[in-house]
């Protein structure tokens, strides 16, 4: 039976008042009652209303900073809820589970942010820091939540066999690069609780690339040496065989020699730990 109009039109701005973003200038999170519209005022008598607003922000602030962990910290919770409460008008929770909240939260820190951000502690951090940030937090959600896949099974005096096709990645596996160590920060950051600033490393002096992959007790990393991060994107997107002839034209002579035996290791401890799920 469909709900009367004047329900539905009530329902609908019950909603929206719930999701008003709450006050910040007076160096608190408070709802704002003066802002809610007279008849939804009346209908709920005044300030539960307040408290149906606070607690509707504060579910999603807490998920977000479980979440979004390392991004969380970079700015501290207090300067990153801010964040996150425009971030949430923008992009409304639309999945059932919660978990999937922060989904896009590093596109949107990337247009949102100016270049270089002023923390409350005073430091400054670049954009790219927390956008990098939140990509590795999205990585490590979508391998926890992926799910369950038939994984490819070859032995390694099959791998040739491959030459000539793609591989394609597990649901529970990523690559996430950085310019910072925001991997062994985001580590720091899960045993060492808090809410305020995590301070950010010097900069690498190279970028670097880490393999985020699911276990049967949790999540998975390893630094991935330069070639084999190289060589894991490209066989996802060409065959193999054309893979190996692009990574070998970046190689030295030494490289060139030691390259089969680095090969053969890599592309088998990738078969061993599931980043495969089938042969293209």
């Amino acid at each position: 039976m469909k709900p009367p109009e004047w329900l539905d039109g009530f329902q609908r701005r019950f909603s929206a008042v719930i999701r008003a973003p709450l006050e910040t200038a007076s160096g608190t999170l408070r709802a704002e009652p003066r802002r809610y519209r007279r008849g939804i005022r009346e209908a709920t008598q005044g300030g539960s209303l307040a408290a149906y607003n606070r607690q509707y922000w504060f579910r999603l602030f807490g998920v977000l900073q479980n979440e979004a962990l390392l991004t969380a910290r970079l700015f501290g919770h207090w300067r990153f809820n801010q964040v996150a409460m425009r971030f949430l008008l923008e992009h409304p929770p639309a999945e059932a589970e919660l978990v999937r909240v922060a989904d896009g939260l590093g596109a949107f820190l990337e247009k949102d942010l100016p270049e270089r951000v002023r923390l409350d502690s005073g430091r400054t951090v670049q954009r790219r820091a927390f956008v990098e940030a939140a990509r590795i937090d999205e990585a490590w959600q979508r391998v926890f939540l992926a799910p369950e896949e038939e994984p490819l099974r070859v032995e390694p005096a099959e791998l040739a066999a491959l030459s000539e096709r793609t591989l394609l990645p597990a649901s529970a596996f990523a690559i996430v690069s950085e310019n910072w160590p925001l991997v062994e920060l985001r580590q720091r950051a899960a045993a060492e609780p808090g809410e305020g600033e995590i301070v950010l490393p010097p900069a690498r002096s190279e970028p670097a690339s880490y393999a985020v992959f699911r276990m049967e007790d949790g999540i998975g990393h390893f630094l991935l040496e330069a070639r084999e991060a190289r060589l894991l994107r490209l066989v996802q997107q060409v065959p193999l065989g054309e893979a190996l002839a692009e990574v070998e034209s970046t190689c030295s002579e030494e490289e060139r020699r030691e390259l089969p035996a680095n090969v053969s290791r890599w592309l088998t401890r990738s078969v061993a730990l599931g980043f495969w799920r089938a042969a293209g």
